[in-house]
């Protein structure tokens, strides 16, 4: 890769070294000799580096026809497809698909030497409400005894649990230990040592389940769907076009929300400038009305029974606030005179507000803010970024400016409450994404930006979010845990939650695109058994008030040689586990860092494969890479040119690069590589006049080479 061959280079060009120097820059130069052997370059090319006397043409991946060299045309590049096929490692029948569960490597090492050795870190990342391809998920009732859990590590029953002792007892895949089976789940084994109704019980042949909690598994009642949806009212939003725009998607999608929870879903809507505005949405009149508290400093709820209300049963005058709301705050009169309130902000006093109205139901607030907040709690001011870059203090732009957003969270967590924020600035403004994502991130909740926000230029993705948010299939009151054979332990979780214990994570709302990361590592010895597994389990709240558990179970082999660890590698995977390693780094460290721990990973486990592949390399004269690994370089190479790494401040700016290190930590493996490797489409040629009957147009690879300079 580049940054082993940069490094080369540099060594070459520096003074002399001191005595103890010595051994590794003989390596290091070792290295360039080498590279310096290889031809480098195709028909036509006007490279001037000689081949080492005596070498064979370079035959590999991406060389020329004629062996004169590397044709950059044949390059081994991503599909670039908008739907790429998931090219994941073979996992052990009876798991569950990698779309909710995919391992970093198909192959666990039996010894913790191996992982250091590996380069890349071993680990998954899990999307426990994503597709899993084979259509509805199956639900399963157990009898009066309940579910059939081990006793001791309390993992559910599944694909890889082993029926002993003529069926009456049962061997828990994870911790090994034998289990007794409840009087009414009994059935005889055949001459297999199979259960007879294995393939009529789906948690016994399937690694995706889902199961009807029982009340043991509930602390209070299931609560109905709750959305609040706070608007900025403040001059900027009502003159980019904000209000109008906020307040017409959210009717446009009020039909559909209300449908989706069989008349239980709950509305309440706020606004705020300056001061707070509250709705009453309870009463026979059919004409909204407005409070106005300014007391922002100790926020107070005036008619706290009818801010939140039953969609069905008010749908008319919450339709009818919206269609009123942007005439009510002057949205579009361009005549008025602003004042120094109608340019401020409470966004802290919003939140408190919202917290207020749906604590005791949880739910989710929806806010949207085209300023940066100056009044009340969580006012920020503008910080010094120019200077900070550089420096041992250029994180602290992208870490939140006030305390009070942490702890603001922390009690939305909770109560059970999710936060979603739409970002939309004016032109030249700023909101400081990186304080105000701190609420979502640690609810569990969704970010969106719209740098330069216009109504007419954005208004119609504004709509596309805001609908695709609300119609989403939606888990509320979620908790989550993932649980590991013996022998291994989950070491680290990355992604956007609140950890409640050691390993129980608190998802307020969770939804298909939300993706979780975590990192395995061995908690003992070598291990000893030929397959190890994992379990996540999501226990949550449907729209229908129904408490359920969805159960994925993942089994994988475990090998004691570095070559089946190449072979079953999984590089999409793994970059995406990377690039979370690294969008956390950059809330602690500069971005050079970054992008050099993005390459270091990369660099560290194919310079294990070429040692182990010494003879190959020296006889063919060329690069040795495995082949699961042969799109790893293009996708390092785009994480480290992506706005959440590249450049500087001048670059990308600050707000931009928060939101796409938001983004990089919240999505799974395939949106991921979308983000870091988009599809490029030809647009000067013929577009399809349908995608679902001609297919998307045709796509180019996202290299500056394959463009048309016309």
């Amino acid at each position: 890769g580049p940054p082993a061959f940069g490094t080369a280079t540099a060594a070459a060009a520096a003074p002399p070294a001191m005595p103890g120097q010595i051994q590794g820059q003989a390596a290091q130069q070792q290295v360039l000799d080498q590279f310096e052997s290889l031809s480098i370059g195709g028909p036509g090319s006007t490279s001037t580096m000689p081949p080492r006397p005596g070498a064979a043409p370079m035959t590999g991946p991406g060389s020329a026809p004629d062996g004169t060299g590397l044709d950059p045309a044949t390059l081994p590049r991503p599909a670039p497809d908008p739907n790429p096929p998931l090219a994941a490692p073979v996992v052990l029948e009876g798991s569950c698909s990698p779309k909710v569960m995919r391992i970093t490597c198909g192959a666990i090492p039996s010894s913790p030497n191996m992982v250091p050795r590996y380069g890349l870190p071993l680990g998954m990342v899990v999307q426990p409400l994503g597709d899993t391809g084979n259509g509805d998920v199956p639900v399963v009732t157990f009898g009066a005894s309940g579910i059939v859990r081990c006793r001791r590590c309390r993992t559910y029953i599944n694909p890889f649990a082993v029926f002993c002792d003529g069926g009456r007892r049962w061997r828990c895949n994870n911790c090994l230990l034998l289990n007794d089976v409840p009087v009414d789940y009994y059935c005889a084994l055949d001459a297999n040592g199979q259960r007879r109704d294995k393939f009529e019980r789906p948690e016994l042949c399937q690694g995706t389940v889902e199961y009807v909690a029982t009340a043991e598994y509930m602390t209070r009642a299931p609560m109905p769907p709750a959305y609040v949806f706070v608007i900025d009212v403040s001059l900027s939003a009502c003159s980019s076009g904000l209000v109008e725009s906020a307040s017409r998607s959210i009717r446009d999608a009020i039909d559909e929300l209300a449908a989706s929870g069989d008349g239980r879903v709950m509305v309440g809507i706020l606004t705020y400038a300056a001061d707070l505005h509250y709705y009453p949405l309870r009463g026979k009149s059919g004409t909204p009305t407005m409070c106005v508290v300014t007391d922002t400093a100790d926020p107070f709820l005036p008619q706290p029974d009818d801010l939140l209300v039953n969609l069905s049963d008010n749908k008319e005058l919450v339709m009818g606030l919206l269609d009123a709301l942007p005439a009510m705050h002057g949205a579009g009169n361009t005549d008025a005179q602003p004042n120094q309130r109608d340019l401020q902000c409470a966004f802290g006093p919003a939140m408190q507000a919202a917290f207020l109205t749906a604590s005791h139901v949880g739910g989710k607030v929806c806010t949207f803010v085209s300023n940066m907040p100056s009044v009340g709690a969580g006012k920020v001011t503008p910080r010094d970024q120019a200077g900070a870059y550089g420096t041992d203090k250029e994180h602290l732009p992208r870490c939140p400016g006030d305390s009070w957003y942490k702890k603001m969270a922390a009690e939305f967590s909770r109560t059970q409450m999710g936060v979603d924020l739409y970002c939309c600035p004016s032109h030249g403004a700023s909101v400081d994404v990186a304080s105000l994502s701190t609420l979502s991130r640690y609810t569990g909740g969704t970010l969106c930006h719209y740098a330069s926000f216009r109504a007419d230029v954005h208004g119609e993705s504004l709509r596309h979010d805001i609908h695709h948010n609300l119609k989403r299939y939606t888990a509320w009151e979620g908790v989550m845990r993932i649980r590991s054979s013996r022998g291994l332990r989950i070491s680290a979780f990355h992604g956007h939650f609140f950890v409640r214990s050691t390993d129980l994570l608190a998802l307020p709302s969770c939804d298909a695109d939300k993706g979780y990361a975590v990192q395995i590592s061995h908690d003992e010895g070598a291990l000893t058994n030929s397959q190890a597994s994992f379990q996540c389990a999501l226990l949550y709240t449907n729209n229908m008030g129904e408490r359920r558990i969805r159960v994925h179970t993942l089994g994988v082999p475990v090998v004691s040689d570095m070559a089946s660890m190449y072979k079953y590698a999984d590089a999409a995977a793994s970059m995406s586990l990377v690039a979370r390693l690294c969008a956390e780094k950059a809330l602690m460290g500069t971005l050079e860092e970054c992008r050099q721990l993005a390459s270091r990973r990369l660099v560290d486990c194919l310079r294990e494969y070429r040692h182990m592949h010494a003879a190959q390399l020296r006889a063919s004269n060329q690069l040795v890479f495995p082949s699961s690994l042969k799109f790893a370089p293009v996708m390092s190479l785009s994480l480290t040119k992506s706005e959440m790494l590249r450049g500087g401040m001048r670059d990308v700016d600050v707000e931009r690069r928060c939101a796409a290190l938001y983004a990089m930590s919240s999505l799974g493996v395939e949106d991921t590589m979308r983000m870091i490797y988009p599809p490029i489409y030809a647009l000067h040629e013929p577009l399809p006049d349908s995608v679902e009957t001609q297919g998307w147009p045709r796509t180019v690879p996202a290299t500056a080479m394959c463009f048309d300079p016309r």
